[in-house]
């Protein structure tokens, strides 16, 4: 487990689960929460899962999956960590930007992996809309990550996770007590958040990819 328990101000948010390599470009940590079939729709399955495990009293997991639940808090955390970089980088994409993922008869555009993905699994492509977040939220999916940082810090986030993360596997330690209300809105916020992130490295791979494309295009003519 990751989680970082010191309340010390200068340390209390430091990344401690990201590489120096992650810290210099956090966008690298949403390219791999996303990749090799870690799509949306799964994200959004696991998540309800841990949900239900943690109001249901009496979930059990069998041990395969406890060991996949603690991981996967850790990967999460992660994500939460290098969001928090880019909160503090101020980021922000433009109509243009966001417009990438759209075709000129508003028809949705994929990147080519998601693309597999929907062919490969015979997905409906709309499972791959947010679900939690608004149409303006979908335009602006940074300040999604803004707001979701005001009034809470990483470490407040990281310290949400932790505690539903030993709520859902409550069967195997003493059960932490965890309010109901909070933890369902703790979880329309980190799917709100997912969303956001997914929707950001959809358009930067989108913008990277119709660069390339151009750029092929310049070399044949």
């Amino acid at each position: 487990m990751i989680y970082y328990k010191n309340t010390d101000p200068l340390i209390r948010n430091l990344p401690i689960g990201l590489t120096p390599k992650d810290v210099a470009d956090p966008y690298l940590v949403l390219s791999s929460f996303f990749a090799h079939s870690e799509y949306l729709p799964r994200h959004r399955k696991r998540i309800k899962r841990w949900l239900i495990a943690a109001l249901d009293s009496d979930f059990k997991w069998k041990h395969a999956k406890l060991l996949q639940c603690l991981e996967y808090f850790e990967g999460l955390a992660r994500l939460m960590e290098a969001l928090w970089l880019i909160n503090l980088g101020n980021d922000s994409f433009t109509p243009e930007d966001i417009s990438v993922r759209q075709d000129d008869d508003k028809s949705d555009v994929w990147t080519d992996d998601v693309r597999d993905e929907i062919r490969r699994r015979n997905n409906d492509d709309m499972d791959f809309h947010p679900d939690f977040l608004t149409m303006e939220e979908e335009k602006g999916p940074y300040e999604v990550i803004r707001n979701f940082f005001k009034g809470q810090d990483l470490f407040d986030v990281k310290d949400k996770l932790e505690r539903w993360c030993l709520t859902a596997i409550s069967y195997y330690i003493e059960r932490v007590i965890i309010d109901r209300y909070s933890l369902i809105g703790i979880f329309e916020q980190i799917n709100k958040v997912i969303e956001a992130s997914f929707i950001i490295t959809e358009v930067r791979e989108l913008k990277a990819q119709a660069k390339k494309e151009e750029e092929v295009g310049y070399r044949e003519l």
